[in-house]
């Protein structure tokens, strides 16, 4: 089997065996096939696509070009969520503890920031002592006694996907729908996963600008998974103003603690309010609290998750999720957890006392005029966060985990001039940086006379 025969034939457009993938994969790690090769069939796939079969032995190439974790022997469901990245997204953290509550097993394996988009695992390592680099026998560990972990891509998982992801980022094939779907996925079935929820995000604040983009993808992805032989499905929802009130990192693992406390305002809003709205016994609800939108997506991810996992309705799964919430082993699970990585609780706790601290030095952004707080544009909000020090700009960057920001204001929500929108904090922020933020904040937030179209923030659910 010759490699320039393969990149022939796709780029003439016809589709490749599973010898063909496998041949091209196990080149890719061992070596044996030139980066510039691999660069000219990138390119062919670029132009041409991949049909979903294709799409799936390519997965699996890429799942089985490392170690996957076996995870049969648990007998118990497993399930992972992966979102497509926003602003504020700090529903992985949450949703990890909550179906372990519920006798799941959840691998999450995540990733660090990705341009404007914060990262799961820098927010996690922001808790004082917190390893996301687990050993195989520690993350099966975790899973016996916890039944969750969070960690990141070790070199034993899909290390075909990192070497082709860098030839990708020098030879601009990184948007191909079928290099990204098999990207996604040989990650996550790494995991030996039975099910998977996607969140893919649609707006300024994601990586899919459009409701069509976010859609391509999603049946992309759900479509390869179920030929994978996964259980999965998607949620499209919106991604402008950021997800809850909090941005950054410290400041998000703040906020997912303050969700998953049993008497928090998160868990009367959601008792209150959209319980019933996610049960569809209320028509669409518009937000009208900072909170909400945090509440709703992360609800309607574990209902789906529960869904796939137990087989739940829609109605059973929202009574398991608040029994485990308003017990505390949410809570618990996550603590626990936290302490098997090895975090400090104590140190955490004074952590977020010093940033607490900041709240006297923030630079509050206020509404220039009257009126209604009609959109948002959420990448400038990442990028901003990310200049002060929230995010990497290059890969050597280090992380300032006490940058962050704090929504005052809701989308929709009528403002008097001067009345504050947000707050940005950052440790001895210059008068430079304090100009930045009143440029970026100026651009990022639109008032208008009349209140915005409403719409939901779950937009769709593909299966």
């Amino acid at each position: 089997m010759l490699m320039k025969d393969i990149i022939r034939k796709k780029r003439e457009g016809q589709s490749l065996s599973s010898e063909e993938i496998r041949f091209w994969i196990r080149g890719v790690v061992d070596g044996s096939i030139p980066d510039y090769q691999s660069s000219a069939l990138l390119m062919a796939i670029f132009f041409r696509g991949m049909q979903v079969p294709e799409r799936r032995e390519l997965t699996l190439a890429m799942r089985d070009s490392g170690k996957p974790l076996q995870l049969s022997h648990f007998q118990r469901f497993v399930i992972d969520k992966h979102s497509s990245g926003g602003i504020g997204d700090k529903t992985s953290i949450i949703l990890a503890p909550w179906l372990a509550s519920c006798g799941a097993l959840v691998p999450m394996i995540s990733g660090r920031g990705l341009g404007f988009t914060g990262g799961t695992l820098d927010k996690l390592e922001s808790i004082p002592g917190f390893s996301v680099e687990l050993s195989r026998d520690s993350s099966l560990k975790a899973l016996q006694e916890h039944g969750f972990f969070f960690a990141g891509q070790s070199e034993e998982i899909a290390p075909a996907d990192k070497k082709l992801y860098a030839l990708r980022d020098v030879t601009e094939t990184v948007e191909e729908i079928s290099l990204i779907t098999a990207s996604i996925l040989s990650k996550k079935l790494s995991e030996d996963l039975n099910g998977l929820v996607l969140d893919i995000k649609c707006g300024t604040g994601a990586f899919m600008k459009t409701q069509s983009e976010a859609e391509e993808l999603a049946y992309s992805l759900v479509e390869t998974a179920k030929a994978a032989g996964v259980a999965c499905r998607a949620l499209i929802t919106r991604m402008d103003f950021p997800l809850g009130k909090m941005v950054g990192n410290l400041c998000e693992i703040y906020e997912a603690l303050e969700f998953m406390k049993p008497d928090s305002r998160y868990f009367h809003l959601f008792q209150q309010k959209w319980k019933s709205h996610l049960a569809k016994t209320q028509p669409v609800l518009q937000i009208n609290s900072v909170e909400d939108n945090l509440i709703l997506v992360t609800t309607a991810l574990a209902c789906e998750m529960l869904s796939l996992s137990h087989g739940l309705n829609r109605n059973d799964a929202l009574n398991l999720l608040e029994s485990k919430w308003a017990s505390g082993e949410l809570l618990e699970h996550f603590y626990r957890a936290v302490r098997f990585q090895g975090g400090d609780l104590e140190k955490l706790s004074a952590s977020l006392q010093e940033m607490h601290e900041l709240y006297e030095t923030a630079v509050e952004f206020v509404s220039p005029q009257e009126g209604y707080l009609v959109s948002c544009h959420g990448q400038l909000l990442g990028e901003l966060l990310v200049r002060l020090g929230a995010g990497r700009r290059v890969a050597k960057d280090t992380i300032e985990p006490l940058v962050g920001m704090e929504m005052l204001a809701c989308e929709g929500k009528k403002l008097a001039k001067g009345e504050p929108i947000c707050r940005i904090y950052k440790p001895g922020m210059s008068r430079e940086e304090s100009a930045l933020c009143e440029n970026f904040l100026g651009k990022a937030f639109v008032l208008g006379p009349e209140p915005p179209i409403w719409q939901d923030y779950i937009i769709k659910t593909v299966a």
